[in-house]
């Protein structure tokens, strides 16, 4: 989820969470005592109902600031789009969904615009990875953490959940939050290896009551420092100002830039290229991704295991979901390792990645499931699994033509930045 939605964080991600906290998940997580809500794969979209009565819709906060989209709006921002079917009728179900309810209920719900309401839409005409062989609209929230607003959304999902809309002859059904039921796995093979691996990890910033962010930072200073940043105040004012950025709230873009400015003017000429590969703000994002990898790969290692045989509540026909994945898995695989074998390392890379993360794809691909959604001290966190290894490549095969033409080539650039930053790490 993204745009307005914001970022939904993976436990790797959230450099403020301490490896005793990340323990402490798991373990609900294993024992399966800790709620959690199906993740599903479809079309994001927001919606509020102003002081009028009328529906606005948003993709991004620039969409919200300005009020968001009037239904003409909208459907001239998805004319001609591939989505335009998924989005355009699943607007024109939600539409008729809260018809049902009063003027007096929407301008409680909405605040009079002020609210917005998150939702997803799952069309079979036009679906993501998982087709769930059925049309819906699900509700995930308002984006906002008040107790009137959480209120208000219990309140929409009450007037408008199974509601079957008809749009365009077809059938769609409108559904709050899916409640999943997890397995089991305390004390099992999987949980066990992730408290080992998880505390070995830790070890490396000082022991469970460091943050992901102090692991992050030692890793990132040492290859900073291997790329040729030896001198060792420039690397941690470097430091200071990348993990500010993504941990301090107060820490506004105007003062990055003032503070990188001056950074860069007291570092010698000649090491202004490795500095900005390390602390411009989208650079320095991808590193740490980067060297957060191996905390990644435990946990979604965990959620593999965790997820294992999980049936999505939204899937018609849980079988034939899980094979139409799997083949098409098996045919993007094939199709970029012929892109890979003519030459185009990038794709390699990204093919070796997934499926050395996926592990056995024919045992672990084992869910109808994207993942699960839960909330912890105030975040929102999701989990999961294989899918986002199956994604990653069926995503890109999607996207790649079979040929490899300089044409390709350039739409690789960003790729290759990677590539060449993973080689520098490692």
């Amino acid at each position: 989820m993204g745009g307005a939605g914001g970022h939904m964080a993976h436990l790797s991600e959230d450099l403020t969470l301490k490896f005793s906290e990340i323990i402490e998940i798991l373990a609900d997580v294993a024992h399966a005592e800790l709620e959690v809500t199906e993740k599903v794969d479809g079309q994001n979209l927001f919606l509020t109902v102003d002081s009028t009565g009328a529906i606005r819709t948003a993709r991004n906060d620039t969409d919200i600031a300005k009020g968001g989209m009037t239904p003409e709006e909208y459907a001239s921002k998805w004319s001609g789009h591939p989505a335009e079917s998924a989005f355009m009728y699943g607007f024109e179900a939600i539409g008729k969904a809260l018809d049902h309810s009063s003027y007096e209920d929407l301008q409680d719900i909405f605040d009079g615009g002020k609210r917005w309401l998150n939702m997803e839409i799952m069309y079979p005409g036009n679906p993501n990875i998982i087709n769930y062989g059925a049309a819906y609209v699900v509700l995930h929230n308002l984006n906002s953490d008040e107790p009137e607003a959480q209120e208000a959304f219990q309140k929409l999902v009450d007037n408008v959940d199974s509601a079957q809309i008809e749009v365009a002859n077809e059938n769609w059904t409108v559904y709050g939050p899916a409640v999943i039921a997890l397995n089991n796995i305390a004390n099992g093979t999987a949980h066990q290896k992730a408290n080992q691996e998880i505390e070995a990890i830790a070890s490396q910033a000082g022991g469970l009551d460091a943050s992901v962010g102090d692991y992050a930072k030692i890793r990132y200073k040492n290859a900073a420092i291997s790329a040729g940043l030896t001198d060792e105040l420039i690397v941690d004012a470097l430091i200071d100002i990348v993990f500010k950025t993504y941990t301090a709230e107060d820490y506004t873009t105007a003062d990055r830039k003032q503070d990188y400015a001056a950074l860069k003017k007291r570092t010698p000429k000649s090491l202004h290229k490795v500095l900005s590969t390390f602390g411009t703000k989208t650079k320095s994002k991808k590193i740490i991704a980067l060297v957060l990898r191996p905390l990644e790969r435990v946990i979604s290692d965990f959620a593999i295991e965790a997820l294992r045989g999980l049936q999505s509540f939204f899937v018609v026909d849980h079988n034939k979901t899980m094979e139409e994945m799997k083949d098409e898995l098996e045919d993007s695989i094939t199709k970029l390792e012929a892109i890979a074998a003519s030459g185009d390392e990038n794709i390699g890379a990204l093919l070796d990645r997934q499926l050395e993360k996926l592990g056995n794809r024919h045992e672990n691909l084992a869910s109808s499931l994207e993942g699960v959604v839960f909330k912890r001290d105030g975040k929102i966190f999701k989990l999961t699994g294989s899918f986002a290894m199956v994604n990653q490549l069926i995503g890109k095969a999607r996207r790649v033509p079979d040929s490899t033409s300089i044409e390709v080539s350039e739409m690789y650039i960003r790729e290759a930045v990677r590539a060449a930053l993973v080689t520098l790490l490692y």
